[in-house]
This record gives structure tokens, sequence and C-alpha cells, in this order.
């Protein structure tokens, strides 16, 4: 409808029945009205900018509602499992949802989809990206039924715009008080586009029709409706499979995730289900009003916002696009002595420039006028030096080892031959190493070699795992968190969203036993996957030790030395009627000087240590199952003067005093602490981590007997090598195996 008749009905209605003043001959002139009083008049005059778009929709819906009800019907008597495979798997949550909306459709009509639906199509064509399969959305499906809608609508009346006169509205608003409706009561709209509609005439729903208010509009109609009636069945299969699809995707990628609701969350919802269902109902009611543009908000929010859920997607392109150029080669142990010479270097050369860790041949010679030095903006290219020195910090070119040569700037750059080993292959391999958990000294191990030869699936296999661990995440988007990655041995702390520390930590080590019961590995000390809220800092501790801890390994050292306790620290005091070892607060305490409480099932928390020398290795996994912080100190004053109570201490003094101190936070800050065998550096570069508790391995195997087999501590299997070789250090520290510490 154009702005011209809109304008000429509105001065007809106000014209008509309100106290006005020019409305002429030009319906686009501007003068003052008086408000119009009455509410009929009023609901009229909102109803007619909307008419044209309105009664399209529900003249499918009349034409159609039947074939989408019988279509929903048949595919939620299906069984669920049937449904699964192919059918829609919603549809009994549909029933609901397409009977409130009067079987209006939102995502597709008579020639195919609504620019709503083709907004979702888009967004499900791009699910590959985020490491999900796209076939069970039904995407194939979709492009099929678009294609045959166009061939069975070629030909039909193509929809006009429609409009009424100004007569036509007048007569509306005086049809509308001869049957009493009420403009204030939603139902009056539906039975005014039925009415115009005909849909009577239909024989379908819409019981009570009433007698159309215009039936020049309602003879206008019945070709369109006819049109509709012989696409019907295409139309409702193609807005349940875009629906379908789009809920399907909203639940993989976040609605599953029940990690932050325990029993009672459930038992109010009624049932994981029905918990899941309420969710994917908000988002369905979101998509089916939204524009093109918001349908692609509704379906991004779905998707996890810690940063380095993106950082992923990026490295799984990388990683994609290196695996669809052939991979790597595989390589062979060799001396990495500046000027040894071998085939073997040159094949090493290749491995690392296939990822990114050297320019590769033609990089190098496309390279002359950079002097043949490594591109600074390739991830596995920078600096290996500068990012060692600063973790995260962004590293500078790699160009160190030219910096006070001299050369004539007419010469050539001279090549460096491929077979011999010189500086800038060294800083590759150390780079390798760091990004890899190895020591970065540029003298691999055998364990960097194994590592080395994975070949690209495996790293694909492993970055797509660590997406799918993002999705899985308690994290729900807080801009105040600390985040613990029990594979990266570091902690972050996070404030509005930015974050403002990073730090080691030393987490529980890898021992595993074999529970004779359930036949199952276990590890005793490793840290648990979880979520708290850092509510206090203890200063000055005492570490009261756990009757494990007691049983297990205090117990031999004080039968073997009587004066063990004394003479490290240790008292024995009654705690609840019953006998309690505890560690005196002090340098030698196993909890260090701080201590940071996160109230938890596991009893776990982060804490100072005196081993201070756990924190130079690489892979740190020593701990019995707290984690231990490299800079506690930092990590206290900073929580401390970020909280209005923590603001009333002076740390330092607390901690010259040596006694034990209680601070309570005004703000509890949640502590994520989580696996994520693959993490990506501020320069972009993926770090491949050690999967220390085997957590990878499990869902990484394809065949289910065999990971039941890998689980099974009383059968010997043989293993596949993918699954043998574990990333990082094997280094131990001395003396390692005598720390009680928790």
């Amino acid at each position: 409808m154009t702005r011209w008749t809109i304008g000429a009905l509105l001065c007809a209605l106000i014209g008509a029945g309100a106290l006005s003043s020019g409305c002429n001959d030009s319906a686009r002139a501007t003068t003052e009205v008086a408000t119009p009083v009455d509410p009929t008049r009023v609901w009229v005059e909102s109803f007619l900018p909307n008419l044209n778009t309105e009664l399209r929709r529900h003249a499918e819906a009349v034409a159609t509602g039947k074939a989408l009800k019988t279509y929903l019907a048949r595919e939620a008597r299906r069984s669920w499992n049937a449904r699964v495979a192919g059918g829609i798997k919603y549809a009994d949550l549909f029933e609901k949802l397409y009977d409130k909306r009067d079987y209006h459709k939102a995502f597709a009509q008579s020639d195919g989809m609504t620019t709503r639906g083709e907004a979702i199509l888009e967004v499900l064509l791009d699910s590959e990206r985020h490491a999900l399969d796209s076939s069970p959305y039904h995407v194939a499906r979709i492009q099929t039924l678009v294609a045959n809608l166009e061939r069975v609508t070629e030909g039909e009346p193509a929809w006009q715009g429609i409009s009424l006169t100004a007569d036509e509205a007048n007569e509306l608003v005086g049809w509308l008080k001869a049957h009493e409706l009420d403009p204030a009561d939603p139902d009056t709209r539906i039975k005014v586009l039925s009415a115009l509609v005909g849909a009577s005439t239909r024989g379908v729903g819409n019981k009570g029709v009433l007698a159309s208010p215009a039936p020049r509009i309602t003879g206008q109609m019945d070709q369109f409706l006819d049109a509709f009636e012989k696409s019907a069945e295409l139309t409702a299969e193609l807005e349940l499979r875009v629906a379908d699809g789009a809920l399907r995707y909203a639940r993989d990628m976040k609605h599953f995730n029940l990690a932050r609701q325990d029993w009672r969350d459930l038992r109010d919802a009624g049932g994981s289900k029905a918990l899941i269902y309420g969710r994917l109902e908000k988002t369905y009611k979101e998509l089916g009003k939204a524009s093109p543009t918001e349908v692609k908000a509704v379906m991004a929010a779905l998707a996890p916002s810690h940063p380095q859920y993106e950082k992923l997607l990026d490295v799984l392109a990388r990683y994609r696009a290196i695996a669809a150029d052939g991979g790597w080669e595989r390589v062979r142990p060799t001396s990495l002595d500046i000027g040894h010479r071998s085939k073997r270097v040159e094949a090493l050369r290749r491995r690392l420039a296939a990822e990114g860790f050297l320019p590769s041949a033609d990089e190098q010679h496309a390279a002359g006028d950079n002097g043949g030095r490594p591109d600074p903006a390739k991830p596995g290219a920078t600096g290996a030096r500068a990012a060692r020195a600063n973790d995260d910090a962004a590293a500078e070119p790699a160009a160190e080892a030219h910096a006070d040569v001299e050369t004539d700037a007419t010469d050539s750059p001279q090549e460096p031959d491929p077979q011999v080993v010189d500086e800038q292959l060294v800083e590759a391999v150390k780079s390798y190493q760091e990004t890899h958990q190895f020591r970065p000294d540029g003298d691999p191990t055998p364990g960097v070699w194994r590592s080395l030869n994975l070949p690209v699936s495996r790293r694909i296999e492993q970055i797509e795992l660590a997406i799918q661990r993002w999705r899985e995440s308690h994290y729900q988007g807080e801009k105040d968190f600390i985040m613990v990655n029990i594979p990266d041995f570091h902690a972050e702390v996070f404030r509005g969203g930015e974050r403002a520390m990073r730090f080691r930590v030393v987490t529980g080590n890898k021992k595993r036993t074999c529970n004779e019961e359930t036949g199952k590995w276990e590890y005793p000390n490793a840290t648990p996957i979880q979520m708290a809220e850092l509510d206090h800092v203890i200063v000055n501790p005492y570490w009261y030790v756990p009757q494990r801890i007691v049983r297990e390994e205090l117990e031999p050292k004080m039968s073997r030395d009587p004066d063990y306790l004394e003479k490290k620290n240790y008292e024995k005091v009654m705690m609840g009627g019953k006998e309690t070892i505890r560690q005196k607060p002090g340098d030698d305490n196993a909890l260090g000087r701080v201590k940071f409480i996160f109230p938890n099932p596991h009893n776990t928390y982060m804490h100072d240590t005196p081993q201070k020398k756990y924190f130079d290795y690489p892979v740190r996994a020593f701990s019995h199952g707290c984690m231990r912080v490299h800079k506690p100190f930092e990590l206290a004053r900073h929580l401390l003067e970020n909280d209005p109570n923590g603001k009333e201490y002076d740390f330092d003094e607390l901690l010259e005093k040596e006694r034990q101190k209680y601070i309570e936070l005004a703000a509890k800050m949640p502590v994520f602490v989580e696996y994520y065998t693959v993490r990506v550096d501020d320069q972009g570069r993926p770090h491949f981590l050690a999967d220390i508790y085997r957590y990878d391995r499990a869902r990484l195997v394809d065949d289910p007997e065999e990971a039941e087999k890998l689980a099974d501590c009383r059968v010997r299997t043989r293993k596949r090598k993918a699954v043998e070789v574990e990333e990082g250090s094997d280094e131990q520290p001395e003396g390692v195996d005598e720390d009680l510490g928790p």
C-alpha cells in the first residue's frame, strides 16, 4: 500500500469520525488534527499500514493450514528415533507452537522461503564452520523443496498488493461496531483477516467466520487461495524443515548444555526434556518475529561468547585448508646443530612450513624484498624468542639473527641451503616445542618427533573437540571471572570481559589407579572440571591435611620417623571430637602464604606453594588436585583491590603478621575449571596441549568397543598409534613423589 493511499484512508477515517480540519485533496498535506476519540477508528488506522502483509500471511494459513496441521500430526505420531533420523524431530513441540499461531507460517510461503527463512538457511549452511554436521539440519531437503515450489508455482498469479478504498475503510469501522468486536481484544485482528480472506468458504478452521466487510477484496483472494492450495503440502513441509533445522542447530550449539543445572533445576522444570524444550520454544518465538538481520543475531547468540571459541574456528579453517592441500609429510630425527647438512633437514623444513612455523619454498622466493625472512603476519612464523619472553604478548618478526648483517642494497638476497641447519630453522623448532608443551630449547626429544608426525587429521579432530567442549562449558558469558584450563596449566582473570591477568598453575597429577569394583581406570588426584564462586581469601592459612593423604602418605612417613610432624611444622588438634593433623602457617606450609576458596563438593581450591620450581616445567601436573598459583600475591592483591570488602585490608601488612586472616569478598567471582587440549594465543598460534587425564582419547576413538577397552583397567589392548602419542614434556621435578601438598 502506498503512502498516498494510506494517507487518504486516514484522512477519510478522521474526517468521518473526528473533530478535524485540513484533510484536503492532497493526502500528503501536513496539518494538525485532533486525536481521534473513537477507539474503533483508531484501531482501523493502526491496522491499515500492515494490511497487505498480514492478508498474505493469513491467506496462506487458510489455504495451507490444514496441510501444515496434518503434516505435523503425522510426524508427531512417529517414534522419537524415526524423527531424529530424518523427520521433524520437534514435531510434538511444533504442534503446540503452531496451534497458538493459528498455523501461520514464519519461514516459508507458497513460492519458497521468506527472507527470515533464507537467513536461517544461510546460518545452517555455515554450520560446518562450527565443526557441526549440517546434514541433520535438513539443508539438502530444504533446497530441494524450494526448487520444487518454484516449478509448481510457475505460471501461477503472483501476489499483488491489496488495499482498501476510503469507503471500504469506513465500511470496516461500521462492520466492527455492528458485530460488537472490541478493538482491545487480540482476536479481533484474526476475525477481520478471516472475514476478508473468506476462510469460511474454504472449510478450513476458523469456525464462525463472519461475512466479509469488503466483498471486493474477498473476491480477489480466490485466485491466490487456489494457487496457495496447489503448493500447500510442499509449503507445509518447507516451513517445518526450516523450523526444525533451526531448533536442531540451536540445541546442538547451546540448548543441550545442562552443565550448570542441578537436580533442583531439573525437578522444577519437569525434567531435562522439558527444560530443553523451554529453551527451544523461546528461540523459536524469537526467530518467528525477527527480521533477517535479527535472525542472524539470534543464531549468533547461540555460540559461546568466550574469545577462545572464535579463535578456534579460525584455526580450524586453517588446518582444514592444510588438509585440503595434502597435509604434511612424516619426518625422521636429525641433528639440529648449526651447519649440519642432511636431506632430513630439508624434510623437516617442509614439515614446519606446512603448519606455518617456516615460510614455504614459494614464500621464500616471494619474500625477496624482505630478505627471505618469515612473514610476521603468519601465526607460526613469528619470532619464537619474543613469544617465549612474554607468554601471550605479540611477537616481533624473527629478524634478530639478521640485525647486524650488512648487505649491499643492490645485491639479491642469498637463498639458504634447505638441507643445512640454520638459526631460522632452530627458532622454528623452538616455536613448535613451545606450542606443544615441550621445553623450547631447540633440542627435540623423541616426544617432539612423535608429535611432528601426528597427521593433520588428528590435529583437526583435536581442534573440533576443543570447539565442542566450549559448547559444553559451564561458562555462560560472565564478564568478571577466573578461567583455569587444566591442560594449559594456566589461569586467567577477566574483568569487564577483558583479560586482566594470566599466570601459571600446577594441577592434579596424572597418577592412575584401577578400581577393582568398576574395572575402570581412575585418576584420584585429577583436578575436577567444575564451576564455583570464589567468595573468600585466607592469608597465612593452616593446612588441614585430608584423611586420604594422612592415610596414604603421611602415616608411612610418621612410622619411619616419629618426629616427622614436628620437623615439618605439623600439629595434632581436635576438631568435631576427632583428631586432625594440620600444618601451621609459614613459608614451608603446603598452602604457602595465601589460599583462594571457592566452595565446591570436591574441596579443591587455589593456593600458594613453597615448591616454586614446579612452575619451570612445561607440563605441571604435580598436585593432589588443587591448583597451585605461580603469582599468588599478585592475584590476592588484584582480588582485594577490586572488592569493596577487600579494599579495607593491606595485604602486605597481613602477610607480615603471620597470623591466619579470613577475608570475605563482597563480590563473588565465578571460577571455571575446564579442560581444553587446544588453545589459541594472542598471536593466533594454536597450542596443542597434554591430554593428562586421557579425556580426549576416549572421545576421539571412533569404535565404542575400543573406547570401552581403553577405559577397562582389567583388559590389555593394543592401542592405536594416534591414541598412544601424548603431547608435552614428560619431565618430572626432583622430589615430586615426596610432595604431600594438595
